[in-house]
Order: structure tokens, then sequence, then C-alpha cells
């Protein structure tokens, strides 16, 4: 199934991911942390034809990873909030 990176928590300065190993994810990766985007609709069928993607707040190590969520560190920045997407840098 489709899968989107997301912050799920932040907590005591532990950001929460919404996958783990059921996802690939795998610890050391780095991802970027957007707010989230805005859609772009057509103004008269009303269907959304794209997301503009949000402004980067900062980049997330993976620490640790379970088998559902997984665990980061900040990198970079420091407004981190439940739902921001991630976009993991090359």
């Amino acid at each position: 199934t489709w899968w989107r990176p997301m912050v799920a928590d932040v907590t005591a300065g532990r950001i929460v991911i919404n996958g783990g190993r059921d996802r690939g994810v795998k610890p050391q990766r780095l991802y970027r942390v957007r707010e989230k985007g805005r859609p772009v609709t057509d103004p008269a069928t009303g269907d959304v034809l794209d997301i503009i993607p949000g402004t980067v707040v900062g980049v997330i190590r993976i620490t640790e990873v379970k088998d559902n969520i997984a665990f980061a560190e900040t990198v970079q920045g420091s407004r981190f909030a439940r739902g921001q997407h991630l976009q993991q840098t090359r």
C-alpha cells in the first residue's frame, strides 16, 4: 500500500515517525521535514491537480527502528510537529 512518511509524534525532543521496518525505514537515514503542503485544485471541477510542497523546517536522522514506528533526532531545525511530511535526502 501507498505510504507517506510523516511525523507521528514529538515528545521530549524525540521525533516519532509513522513507519518502521514495515516500511523499510533504516537507522541513520536522513529526512527533510516539511510543513503540510497546499493542494492546487482545478477551479472548474475541484479536482486536486497537485500539492505544492510545504516549507522545509529542518532535517532529522533516524536513530531507532521498530516494527511499525521509528525514532529520530534533530539534525537541524526545531519546529517539528505531528502531521509534517518527510522527504528522504539523497
